[in-house]
């Protein structure tokens, strides 16, 4: 009878040991605390909702970086992010709060008496627009000072061997001054008239059947001279306002007289 050699037992492996879940609730918490106080912290009426989140993510980030220091908890860099995120949150709220008391304040403190209390019409808008300066009164352009003294019509100039109106002549009697130090031109074809539709017309050759110094006329300083500015315009236009120019070339900046 043979004898059977014993049954060897399988090797059986060691327990792993089970690691516990990490509790992760308090460092999440603050961190979606953190977040909706900045952003509730400017939006209106939101202001003590987020006062209320910022403060319970700032309780829950403490207790959260707590419990990971003792190894309770494996989110510590959770906890720390909502606790930032809620005292930044809660600096915004104070802020937006300083901000939005300053305005209704402002408004609640504003005399309406300071306020428009109506819109001004287009015709008032115009009136504003319209210069100041009419005829009699003395105007300045660079180193000179213009007058218009009179404004006259006439359908023609010269006579019989003068020239006739296209529309009717007008004519700007104006008197200019060299207020300068040195002699200074003044040009007739620098200046312009508009009409009332705001239509441009410049001086017409007629104007040399007329006793002027207004053409190509050096002016000594001190000295002044008069002149009359012939324009041909339509019948029915009304000249409305002359831009007067010193020098020549017309590159002075211009002042407006009006003419009605």
């Amino acid at each position: 009878m043979t004898a059977t050699p014993p049954q060897q037992v399988p090797p059986t492996m060691p327990p792993v040991p089970s690691h516990p879940q990490p509790k992760n609730g308090l460092g999440t918490t603050s961190l979606v605390m953190g977040i909706l106080s900045l952003v509730g912290a400017w939006i209106p009426f939101v202001g003590f909702g987020a006062y209320i989140t910022s403060v319970l993510g700032i309780v829950t980030g403490v207790l959260g970086r707590g419990r990971a220091k003792r190894g309770v908890a494996t989110n510590g860099g959770a906890a720390m992010g909502g606790l930032v995120t809620s005292i930044l949150g809660l600096a915004s709220v104070i802020l937006a709060t300083v901000v939005y008391s300053s305005v209704m304040y402002a408004v609640a403190t504003t005399d309406p008496s300071d306020l428009p209390t109506s819109v001004p019409s287009k015709s008032a808008a115009k009136d504003d627009a319209k210069p100041a300066a009419g005829i009699g009164d003395t105007v300045k352009d660079g180193d000179f000072a213009f007058t218009v003294t009179d404004v006259t019509t006439a359908a023609s100039i010269g006579g019989a061997y003068g020239e006739d109106a296209q529309g009717r002549f007008v004519i700007v009697h104006v008197t200019a001054k060299n207020n300068g130090n040195k002699a200074e031109m003044f040009d007739a074809s620098n200046q312009t008239l508009f009409d009332g539709k705001g239509r441009e017309f410049s001086t017409a050759e007629a104007q040399m059947y007329l006793e002027s110094d207004a053409f190509l006329q050096d002016i000594n300083p001190g000295n002044s001279v008069k002149g009359k500015l012939v324009f041909d315009m339509p019948k029915n236009a009304k000249a409305d306002r002359i831009e007067l120019h010193a020098g020549v070339f017309g590159l002075s900046e211009g002042t407006t007289v009006s003419l009605r």
